[in-house]
Parts: C-alpha cells; structure tokens; sequence
C-alpha cells in the first residue's frame, strides 16, 4: 500500500497533472491519452463475475499503468479475457474508448435512426439492450426488427434474462434465441461496423458476458419446468413449432411484413410523409387478413345475445392469425396517427386497436409463441400450477379509454335484402321482417384464450349448453357501410352492421359465419 501510495504521489509530481499515455502503451490504447487512470486491482482483473470491472483494470493497468509492475499482470489477464469475450486489439480499442469517455450519468446510447425494420446491427443492439427504450416489448421490437442480427440477438437475450424472467410463455419465447445467443458470431458484425462509436461493441461483449449466467439459468429452467409436468413439454414443442412454421412461411408474408415495418418506423419516426397514402396500401391487407382467419374462430357471434359485441368477438378473432393480426396492426399503425376519435371510421380503428393492446399477436416468431401458447389451453396436472404469461401494454395500438360511440343511424342488424355500392360508400337493405336466431344462455368458459380485454382480462374459447331461440324486428331502415368491405355480403345473410361496417354475417339459423369485415371467411 506504501509503496502505491509513493508511486501515485512520483508520477503526479513528475506530470505535474494528470498521468499521460505510458509510453510503451499499444495503439488501442490512445483514447486513453491524458485521461487519469486511477482503477486497478489485480484480483478483479481475474474475476470472471463482471467483464466491466475486470476489463476496466485492465485498460487502466496497460494503457497508464501507477506501477510499471501493474503492466505485466493487466497483460496476462488481457489474454484471459481477450479468449473470453473474443476480443482483438481493435476491439480493446473500445474498451479504451469507453473508459476513457466513462460517466456514470450519462443516458445510454442512442440509435442513429428512428424506427426498427432496417436498423444496423448495432443500433438493433442499442434499442434492444436498453429496456427503458424498448417500446411497447422486446418480443415485439426484436420481431420487428427481422432479420434480426448476431449482435442484436445478444441485445434481445438481455433484454430477456432481465425482464419477466418467471414468466413461463417469456421463457419460451426467447429460449430460442438465448440459446443463440454468442459474442463469436457477433464479432463479425460488430468488427465491420463502421458508424458507431468504438465503444458500443465492447459494451456489447461485456454486457452479454454479465448477463451470460442468467442466460444460462433460464435453459436450466426449461429442463427444470419440462421435468415437473407434461404441459411444460408440451409448451416449448409449441414453441418450437411455432419457430418452424415462422420461419417455413415468412417469405409468403414478405410484402405483408414489409408494410408492417414501414408503419413501424412511420409511428417510431413521427413522420407525416410517411403516413401519406398509406390508407390504400393498409386496407386490402386487413381485408387479406380477415379472409385468412378460418370460419370457426368467428363462431362466438353466432350465439352472442348482444350483437353489439359481435365487432369486439370479430376483432379479437382477426388478431389469432399472423395474416389476420399484420393486416389489423398495419391498418390501426396507419390510421391511429391524427385520428378524430369521434370521427367517422374511428370505430373500426379503435375496436381493432382495442384487441391488440395486451395480445401478444404475431409481429414475429417470438411473440407469435406467445399467442401460440395462450390459444393452446395448456393446464398443468398439478392443480397449484398454472401457464404464466408476460402482461403487455402496447399503447401503439391505441388508448384502452378511448370512446368508440355506436350511432344507431349508422348500424343496423337484420337479415339483408341487398347490397347497393357506388362510390365509396354502400347502402345495405334489410328485410322488414322478423329475424329469428338463436342464443346462447349457459355456456362455459373453456381453457383456450382466445383474446384479451383492453382492461386485461383473458377472453375464452367457450362452449355453449343450451340456446334460445330468438325472433325479433331488428332492422327496418337501409345503413349506409364502407364499400371497400362489403363485397362478401349476400341477399337473405343475416348481417351485424355497426358504424359503417358489416363486421359479420351468416345465414340465418346457420352454424359458421360467411362474412368478416364483409369478406367472404372460410
């Protein structure tokens, strides 16, 4: 300690200031010219519990070293971690270029653009690693992002070994790229880079080494959940799966995700510009999207008592297929920007928006074994167990206490006479005559979730016990619908008009629905 002490005191003297760059110091080391070093404990440098404080005495013990005698301990221990964290002179070049800028308040990196399709690999690093910017969910982000980099994978395994850990469905989400997770592979990526400060890769290394034991205790902890109940088995072969079927049916989806990202990054940016036109480019893939979603999943309309509630059943039931829940997330993406909320076509905006605000839906393959997962109505044999999952909140979708006002001028519920179109707009005609349609009234929630309340609460699939039959006048005046989603519509269908749009018809008594958002579903 005296002898530290002394040496301290000698080179202040001789520098009269702060200590410079050793002489014999290497090339990476020149950040560190004139920068004080006053970090070096040798057992640190050889603790392999935190690449941040070992590395960091490492930099200070080569590059300004107290001693002389400091020199060859840091050199030997830069070897160690060199193997450890796959590091080469250039990237001990960011280390130096960390410490030598370090301050401790400073907010965290920034990507060098907004948005999240067509980011660099290192900015999918930066948003991904920095919980407090990842908005609305890392799945959702990393999904958005596809493809999603090396180094950005080391991001969203970060982002997933600190965030909702206990949560069985988060696990499973990001098991697959936790196991991927590897500096080697990003060391490519992070090397070639040529926009970032130096800096960012070696946080990139040392934040995935730090972080390296809660990604190993999450793989534990699937082996352990597997062991303890077949519902767990069978939840990560869901995932995998999912993961298989993600990746066989991406390409088909391309012009799809595409839009997707472009609205993406139109929210994320602010841009109005961007949001020009993009109307007509977001409906037809909603209409694609309804058309995707078989006829079964629209089944709770048909015994629903208040077909006023049939636009949420249809909204939820859009959001459970990956064509069905893009071409929704793109359309209210577009819309959502500017929106009168009391304006006309700000019903469907928010009904649609409503239904994804706390669905994990498909942006990708890790929010889609999510949504896999919950549509399964896996239930562990042990009656103390049960399938957890991570609550969302994407507000990018909307606001949970927005009004969304049902006028009764526009809407009308009755059996259709005819479809008049022209223009925009189509007027619906019904016969004045009674409807009869059945109703369900003892009926028990099953274990399937089928969608979630913007209040959170799980909606399920559910099967009904008995029905009544239901005979009412329940249309008299033609209702004027949006004409781009009418073309499924069919004289003698019994149809739920609300706001402009026909979000479900059948025949009357019939057993599937024919028509969502007045296209034709099979």
């Amino acid at each position: 300690m005296l002898r530290a002490m002394a040496t301290k005191t000698l080179v202040f003297a001789l520098v009269v200031g702060c200590p410079t760059l050793a002489s014999a110091a290497p090339e990476w080391c020149k950040p560190m010219a004139g920068k004080k070093s006053d970090y070096f404990n040798p057992e640190v440098m050889t603790n392999e519990e935190d690449a941040r404080k070992a590395t960091q005495a490492i930099v200070g013990g080569i590059c300004n070293p107290w001693d002389a005698a400091d020199t060859p301990k840091a050199e030997e221990a830069k070897k160690k971690w060199s193997a450890l964290l796959d590091m080469n002179d250039q990237d001990w070049l960011g280390a130096a270029h960390y410490w030598a800028n370090y301050d401790q308040y400073a907010d965290p990196p920034e990507p060098t653009k907004k948005g999240y399709a067509g980011l660099d690999p290192l900015d999918q690093y930066v948003l991904l690693s920095t919980y407090s910017r990842v908005s609305p969910d890392g799945h959702y982000v990393a999904d958005a992002m596809s493809p999603l980099s090396e180094v950005g994978r080391i991001g969203y395994a970060i982002w997933c070994a600190r965030n909702e850990v206990a949560k069985d469905a988060h696990l499973a989400a990001c098991l697959h790229d936790v196991a991927a997770a590897d500096i080697k592979k990003a060391s490519a990526e992070i090397r070639a880079d040529k926009t970032h400060e130096p800096k960012i890769g070696y946080m990139a290394r040392t934040f995935w080494w730090n972080h390296k034991k809660m990604m190993e205790s999450m793989k534990a902890e699937a082996e352990k959940l597997k062991k303890q109940d077949e519902a767990y088995v069978k939840m990560f072969d869901i995932a995998d799966k999912t993961w298989k079927s993600w990746e066989a049916n991406e390409g088909k989806r391309a012009k799809l995700l595409a839009f997707m990202g472009e609205m993406d990054n139109m929210r994320e940016s602010g841009s109005r510009k961007a949001q020009q036109g993009c109307e007509d480019k977001a409906v037809p893939f909603l209409r694609e999207g309804a058309a995707s979603v078989p006829a079964d999943r629209f089944a709770a309309v048909l015994a629903v008592e208040s077909k006023l509630e049939v636009s949420r059943i249809v909204s939820q039931a859009l959001a459970t297929t990956p064509e069905g829940y893009l071409g929704s997330a793109a359309y209210v993406t577009c819309m959502l920007p500017g929106m009168d909320v009391n304006g006309p076509g700000s019903y469907l905006v928010q009904r649609l928006g409503n239904a994804l605000l706390r669905w994990p839906g498909y942006r990708g393959p890790r929010s889609a074994v999510i949504a896999d997962i919950m549509q399964a109505g896996l239930v562990p044999d042990q009656r103390d167990k049960e399938i957890t999952y991570p609550s969302l909140a994407r507000d990018i979708f909307g606001d949970s206490h927005a009004l969304m006002n049902n006028d009764p001028s526009k809407s009308g519920i009755g059996v259709i006479s005819g479809v008049k179109t022209g223009g925009k707009m189509a007027t619906i005609s019904f016969n004045k005559t009674k409807a009869t349609y059945s109703v369900c009234v003892d009926y028990r929630p099953g274990t399937k979730i089928t969608g979630i309340m913007a209040n959170g609460q799980f909606e399920r699939a559910s099967t009904c016990y008995k029905y009544k039959q239901v005979s009412d006048m329940v249309a008299i005046e033609p209702v004027q619908a949006d004409g781009r989603f009418v073309s499924g519509l069919k004289p003698g269908q019994f149809s739920v008009s609300i706001n402009y749009i026909p979000w479900a018809s059948w025949a009357p008594n019939g057993k599937a629905v024919a028509t969502a958002l007045g296209v034709a579903v099979k």
